[in-house]
């Protein structure tokens, strides 16, 4: 849990108009919420191995400052990040600008196409590493209808049905220690700027 730290509110309370201050904080409260949302997704990017897009889904303010409460939450959510988030890939198959194709090598066998082993790069500081399969099959990237890219496996002989493959959930990244305090003193360190502008805003000292 993040707490932000409202230094000089208490100050502004007692010197100014409670309504004006309380909006001020208000405001702060909310952007400074989501520019640590900001943070820890860069901070979580530079150890794991995701687009800022795809991590960004999972980070929300799930709850906002409304009328007098000042009170904002970040949240992690989900289980598992879709393991094709992963800079997945696959010999002999194309996923590039959305498409999905093989390429000259993937191993054709009974009229059909394959591709070979699946990879990714979940950590920064580590190389591609192959996707071990489950129920006995050997895992495979493909592109659903909807344009949703995931690492699946088949869950028995069938073709169908098929099961998708996770990896970390950013709930996880969120809460370790390291994010978790670095975006604490970020949040902190930036929150007395923001209120002092935003009470100068609502004071009528600034436009």
């Amino acid at each position: 849990m993040i707490d932000i730290e409202l230094k000089g509110v208490k100050e502004a309370l007692e010197m100014f108009d409670p309504q004006k201050v309380i909006a001020a904080a208000r405001r702060s409260v909310d952007r400074i919420a989501n520019s640590g949302i900001t943070h820890a997704s860069k901070e979580i990017r530079k150890e794991y191995n995701i687009k800022a897009k795809d991590l960004r889904k999972f980070l929300r303010l799930s709850v906002r400052p409304k009328g007098y409460s000042i009170e904002a939450v970040i949240t992690g959510t989900g289980l598992g990040l879709a393991l094709a988030s992963f800079d997945a890939k696959q010999a002999g198959v194309s996923t590039a600008k959305g498409s999905f194709r093989y390429t000259k090598r993937a191993v054709r066998s009974g009229g059909r196409q394959f591709g070979g082993d699946v990879t990714v790069r979940v950590k920064t500081s580590s190389g591609r590493k192959v996707v071990t399969g489950k129920h006995g099959n050997k895992p495979f990237i493909a592109r659903m209808k909807s344009g949703h890219l995931g690492v699946w496996v088949r869950q028995d002989e069938a073709r169908l049905p098929i099961e998708q493959l996770f990896g970390p959930g950013v709930g996880g990244l969120f809460g370790t220690k390291q994010i978790m305090d670095s975006t604490q003193k970020h949040i902190n360190d930036t929150f007395p700027k923001e209120f002092r502008h935003n009470l100068d805003y609502y004071l009528g000292r600034k436009s």
